[in-house]
């Protein structure tokens, strides 16, 4: 890409899983791996190939609904702990008040931001590392998945309890995720038609630039 064009990172990002995907589909050919500081896990011929920051989000909910009690007494023999006791009695409702209101929130399912680190790309998934370790997700484990915003990929995953968990990951490489993923497990995605994977934005910045003809996008189209 032209240096004269101030091209974003994610822009870049873009540009080069366009690239690759070309190669891939055309000439079934693989970028060069990358040193990673972990052992891989997914595959035996399995590599890295890049990497990037992500921020992760969960959707589901962080409670059932319940919550404890509190009742606070305090100097209720006197006069003016007639006073005391009243006044924190009226603490201890509004206290269960807050309380009660905090585990219904607990219990609505909603988006809840969850983690954020290094993302790493690899040929048969990724990999997360962020405070609590390295986690790996394989393309084979995602039931389904989805851009929902440049940058942005959904995806909802089998657990190894069989239970199913939904989270949506923000970083410049969720595209190259999101293809990766569509086109080993399910190539017929509507995002796969006429590159609706990537955003207008981008496709018409390339145009504006003059970079049509120089990109890879007239042979994916």
């Amino acid at each position: 890409m032209s240096d004269i064009v101030d091209w974003t990172p994610h822009e870049s990002a873009l540009w080069w899983t366009c690239n690759y995907v070309r190669d891939l589909t055309r000439f079934d050919r693989l970028p060069q791996a990358v040193r990673v500081p972990f052992a891989l896990q997914l595959d035996q011929g399995e590599f890295v190939y890049q990497s990037g920051t992500y921020e992760r989000s969960w959707f589901g909910a962080a409670g059932d609904g319940s919550y404890r009690s509190s009742w606070l007494v305090a100097g209720a023999f006197s006069p003016l702990g007639i006073g005391l006791g009243a006044l924190t009695l009226g603490a201890s409702a509004a206290l269960n008040s807050s309380r009660k209101a905090q585990a219904t929130q607990n219990a609505t399912a909603m988006w809840r931001p969850l983690d954020s680190g290094t993302i790493y790309i690899s040929t048969h998934g990724y990999y997360l590392e962020n405070y609590s370790g390295l986690l790996p997700f394989g393309y084979n484990g995602h039931i389904s998945a989805g851009i929902i915003g440049p940058g942005q990929l959904q995806f909802n995953v089998m657990m190894a309890d069989g239970s199913q968990q939904r989270f949506a990951v923000s970083t410049n490489w969720a595209e190259l995720i999101f293809v990766n993923w569509a086109l080993r497990h399910c190539p017929n995605h509507p995002q796969m038609q006429n590159l609706g994977w990537l955003p207008r934005e981008f496709i018409e910045r390339i145009r504006y630039a003059g970079f049509w003809t120089k990109s890879s996008l007239p042979e994916l189209m």
